[in-house]
Formats: C-alpha cells, structure tokens, sequence
C-alpha cells in the first residue's frame, strides 16, 4: 500500500508540474502575441512614414531639377548674344 501511495504522490507532483510549466508557456505566448501585435502596429506606421519621405523626396528631386532648368535658361538669356 505504501508503494501506491508513493507512486500516487509521484505522479501528482509530476502532473503539477507539468501543469505549471503549460501555465508558463501559455503567458509566455499571450506575452509574444501581444508584441508581435505591437511590432506589426509599428511596422505598418513606419511604412506610412516611409512612403511619405519617399514621396517627399522625389518632390524635392523635381523641384531641385526644375530650379535647375529655369537658372540654366536665366543664365543662357544672359548671355550677350554674338553677331
């Protein structure tokens, strides 16, 4: 009798501990979950922040070329014409 009590015992502690360890992982999960939630969210506005520098930029590359043009036509309409 002795050694079923011993056995029951075991296999009680066992199962405890077992259950704790699934507790752990379980939170462990909702913890990762929650910041690959976090991650994605911070992603997606990134890419919006991204997208708009972007497209702020290729402005600034028109406006810089077109700026170009204009001095390049200014400075030839300077020029004293040649006879």
């Amino acid at each position: 009798m002795m050694s079923s009590d011993k056995a029951l015992h075991s296999l009680k502690t066992e199962l405890e501990r077992c259950l704790k360890k699934c507790q752990d992982k379980s939170q462990q999960i909702t913890k990762l979950q929650t910041e690959l939630k976090t991650c994605k969210a911070s992603l997606a506005e990134n890419n919006v922040t991204l997208e708009l520098a972007q497209k702020e930029l290729q402005q600034s590359k028109r406006k810089v070329i077109n700026d170009c043009i204009e001095l390049n036509v200014i400075s030839l309409l300077d020029l004293p014409s040649v006879h």
